[in-house]
């Protein structure tokens, strides 16, 4: 009889800590997107934007015409993608330029220029990336207490 009490309890415990992981996990997961769109914002509004080309020749004139459309494209392109999400146990949210993917890291850190000289960078995804971090691991820890 006392063997079939402590099995029932046992189970209990068990099923108790399930809802209380499945509840963890929700919030976590809640504040994990909430934090990400946060990061989105953060690195659209200090992402550079190309200024206008103002140059009055000829060729210039057509180049103008030619980059009008592009100014603001790589500030206007960033979106959250939801990477890997393992069977509720761990969410991967990544934030991803749709047009210029494989130059966002050249922004960010700077490159030499072909012709000589450098540019500096500006640092917009890793700042956001820093802060993101920050504010998740207090969450987290507002969550498990």
């Amino acid at each position: 009889m006392a063997n079939a009490n402590e099995n029932e309890a046992q189970i209990g415990l068990v099923t108790a800590y399930g809802k209380y992981t499945d509840e963890v996990k929700k919030e976590m997961k809640k504040e994990a997107k909430r934090i990400s769109k946060e990061m989105l914002n953060q690195i659209i509004n200090s992402s550079p934007q190309r200024k206008p080309y103002q140059n009055k020749t000829a060729r210039g004139a057509w180049y103008a015409a030619y980059t009008r459309g592009m100014s603001g494209r790589y500030k206007q392109n960033w979106k959250l993608r939801t990477k890997n999400e393992n069977g509720g146990n761990r969410i991967v949210i990544v934030a991803c330029n749709k047009t210029d993917a494989p130059i966002a890291h050249l922004i960010d850190l700077g490159h030499k220029m072909p012709h000589g000289g450098k540019y500096e960078g500006t640092e917009h995804i890793r700042k956001a990336q820093k802060d993101a971090r920050a504010e998740l691991y207090r969450a987290v820890r507002e969550i498990l207490k």
